[in-house]
């Protein structure tokens, strides 16, 4: 069993041709990804998703008001995302991420927030106080 599923990636084709010759799942997981957002978004994206959603934001200009915040690379202008500024960010703005899974999500994330659905990804809010 895997952790996680990545929209749109047919990991029996993924992994028996490797060339992924006529896949186009990585930019149809990047445009509809970047279509579920709300404006002004902060999508935090693990390694294996943030290339495809910078690919389509710097090359096909799709949605360059979202920020996308990443181990491995960021959009220009992204806020610092971390325990210091997750409180104040998810206050003023509107988080999602790919995968709400441990490893795949940064903890403070996981342990602060609820997910809900938006597309393929996941919009992070903020846990009520009980």
């Amino acid at each position: 069993g895997r952790e996680r599923n990545i929209p749109y990636r047919d990991d029996h084709s993924y992994f028996l041709r490797p060339w992924k010759t006529g896949c186009r799942g990585a930019e149809r997981f990047a445009d509809d990804a970047l279509d579920a957002v709300r404006r002004d978004a902060i999508v935090y994206a693990d390694s294996t998703t943030a290339p495809p959603l910078l690919y389509a934001q710097e090359v096909k200009a799709k949605r360059p008001d979202v920020k996308i915040v990443s181990p491995v690379a960021c959009s220009p202008g992204s806020p610092e995302l971390n325990e210091q500024t997750i409180d104040g960010l998810l206050a003023e703005q509107r988080i999602y991420v790919v995968s709400p899974v441990k490893n795949y999500c940064p903890d403070f994330l996981l342990e602060r927030c609820v997910f809900e659905p938006a597309g393929p990804i996941y919009h992070a809010l903020q846990k009520r106080a009980e």
